[in-house]
């Protein structure tokens, strides 16, 4: 699962357009809790790290989306393509790594903690 989050982030960075230049992609947590052996606070900590990456994230959506408003009339299907696709696959990855976040606290909670 890490690997396709990885994948779609990377391929995100080959759509390259200057309507979309200003937009900062964020950081991809790389080191999730597996939920195996962390304590309540490693637990708390990733949970903090993700929270913060879905908020840049989000930010991030916005950003696109400003980018083709501001584009107004000069925006063209291209443009529009562009923005789509990358809108997609940073939601595909927000959501990949809030599912691999669950899991982790499944386990944790799997344990008795």
């Amino acid at each position: 699962m890490k690997t396709l989050k990885y994948l779609t982030a990377i391929s995100l960075f080959g759509l390259g357009s200057a309507a979309h230049a200003a937009c900062a992609y964020p950081e991809v947590p790389s080191d999730l809790p597996s939920g195996d052996t962390e304590t309540q606070e490693e637990m708390v900590v990733a949970q903090k790290a993700v929270k913060s990456f879905v908020a840049d994230m989000e930010a991030y959506l916005a950003c696109l989306d400003a980018d083709i408003e501001a584009l107004g009339a000069e925006a063209t299907d291209e443009h529009r393509l562009i923005r789509d696709k990358r809108y997609n696959a940073a939601v595909d990855v927000m959501d990949a790594t809030a599912a691999e976040f669950n899991q982790a606290v499944r386990a944790y909670k799997a344990r008795g903690q």
